[in-house]
């Protein structure tokens, strides 16, 4: 590296510097010594050797001045390089190279400004794509991962640190994600549509996969939305409006069944037409009753209780729900029994929905139950908790059903449930206003033994939830 013509001039002006100082200095020591005009050619040579000696030693003295400020100069510059910008030069630096120091300085500043804000703009673009909850990922020209965010990693599994600088094909294991970033890529057109994502786990993702937009950045961005939760509402929807169809369907065929049998000359036969009537009243019935629960549930799922729950005196309410199915149980053959409960005992529920949920489990534990069997009500307390109990001896529920009998149109024995006027929406409706009323329900049950459903409400002296 060339030295800059202003040290070039600064070294120069040294040396004359010393010449003239030693100059000014020997000259007359020679003279006053008696030794220049005797021997004008030794002063000469002498005066000379000195005046060299000093001018050596005091260039070289700036020559060190100049070079430790060079090297504090370099080593600055070698610091910034690496991304260092906040090396001050000292001050025997500004003295020698006041102009240099000075620009470095500025430079470094001003470096060190842009650095801030770029890495404040980078952090808020971070902060910004990680707070989406879709995923973000973008690729360069040779599908590269440039970046990627929470949701992206979550979504497919992967760890950002072992991700960034490796193809997404490698990444995720998708010959249709490939495909659609290398249309976006090669061609700069959107592309994008639905997959599933087998593993780790199974994933319904919806991808938008964009060309980077300018030339001087190549590649795209994926944006990828998890739809699973949304396929399997629509799934649960479609299956609902099938089970309903099927449901409604079944008592109206019924019903045109007699009728047409009816115009067809079956009114005139009193035996027929009797026969046919009651099954037409009987169909007409269960489809009033499958309306109505249907009406019920899309209430419910629609809005929520009007009221909050308020404390509510439970002895009184089982036991007019106990009244209301004393003479239906004997006129099956089923002995239903209430267990006593204490009179000022008050858990915290909304009336109406308590009553329907009592209804509702006191009639499925009649239907369900062969004569000679029973039915009991009762109720036990678990610290701030009120567990309300209907068990019943009769035919039980297989273990690998359990865990589906609150789900809508669910039934174990099909043929079953038609034959006992079931609709397929009892529980799912009793589940429903037990969560609106701040409750949880369960169910034990052993095959051929029977079960019991625990209606789980909080005391009226107590505010918690418990957990469903």
């Amino acid at each position: 590296m060339s030295m800059p013509s202003d040290l070039w001039w600064r070294y120069l002006w040294s040396q004359v510097v010393g010449l003239l100082l030693l100059v000014i200095v020997v000259m007359p020591l020679l003279w006053a010594c008696g030794l220049l005009p005797g021997s004008t050619g030794i002063a000469i040579v002498v005066g000379g050797l000195l005046t060299a000696c000093g001018a050596t030693l005091f260039g070289g003295q700036q020559a060190r001045r100049i070079g430790g400020a060079l090297s504090e100069v370099h080593t600055a510059l070698l610091k910034a390089e690496k991304g260092t910008f906040d090396s001050p030069l000292t001050s025997e630096s500004h003295t020698v190279l006041p102009d240099v120091a000075s620009v470095l300085e500025r430079a470094q500043a001003s470096v060190r400004l842009q650095v801030a804000q770029l890495s404040g703009q980078r952090d808020r673009l971070q902060n910004v794509i990680n707070s989406m909850a879709e995923g973000v990922i973008g690729v360069d020209r040779e599908q590269r991962i440039l970046l990627m965010n929470v949701a992206a990693c979550e979504i497919f599994s992967l760890r950002e640190g072992a991700a960034i600088g490796r193809p997404v094909w490698e990444q995720v294991r998708s010959p249709q994600l490939q495909s659609w970033v290398a249309e976006a890529v090669e061609k700069s057109i959107p592309a994008g549509g639905e997959m599933h994502l087998r593993s780790p786990v199974g994933r319904d993702l919806a991808l938008s996969v964009s060309a980077f937009h300018g030339h001087e950045l190549a590649g795209a961005v994926i944006v990828v939305t998890d739809v699973t939760e949304l396929r399997r509402l629509e799934r649960v929807r479609q299956q609902f409006v099938a089970n309903a169809s099927h449901e409604l369907k079944t008592p109206i065929t019924s019903i045109q069944a007699c009728i047409e049998t009816l115009i067809d000359g079956a009114v005139d036969d009193i035996q027929c037409r009797d026969r046919f009537l009651q099954t037409i009243n009987e169909q007409t019935a269960r489809l009033d009753a499958l309306v109505k629960d249907l009406l019920s549930l899309a209430r419910l799922e629609s809005e929520p209780l009007l009221r909050e729950p308020r404390p509510v005196w439970v002895e009184s309410l089982v036991r007019m729900c106990y009244e209301r199915h004393l003479q239906t149980a004997q006129r099956k053959g089923l002995n239903l029994t209430m267990q006593p409960i204490a009179t000022e005992l008050r858990v915290l529920a909304e009336e109406d929905a308590l009553e329907h949920i009592l209804d509702n489990l006191i009639d499925n534990g009649l239907k369900y139950t062969e004569p000679g069997g029973g039915v009991t009500l009762s109720l036990r307390i678990d610290g701030d908790w009120a567990m309300i109990e209907i068990s019943d001896t009769g035919i039980g529920i297989p273990q690998q059903h359990l865990p589906r009998i609150f789900e809508r149109f669910y039934r174990v024995d099909r043929h079953r449930s038609r034959d006992v006027g079931g609709t397929g929406l009892g529980l799912s409706i009793v589940k429903h206003l037990v969560q609106a009323i701040g409750g949880s329900i369960s169910v034990t049950s052993r095959l051929n033994e029977g079960s019991t459903f625990s209606v789980k409400l909080a005391l009226a002296e107590s505010r918690q939830i418990p957990a469903h």
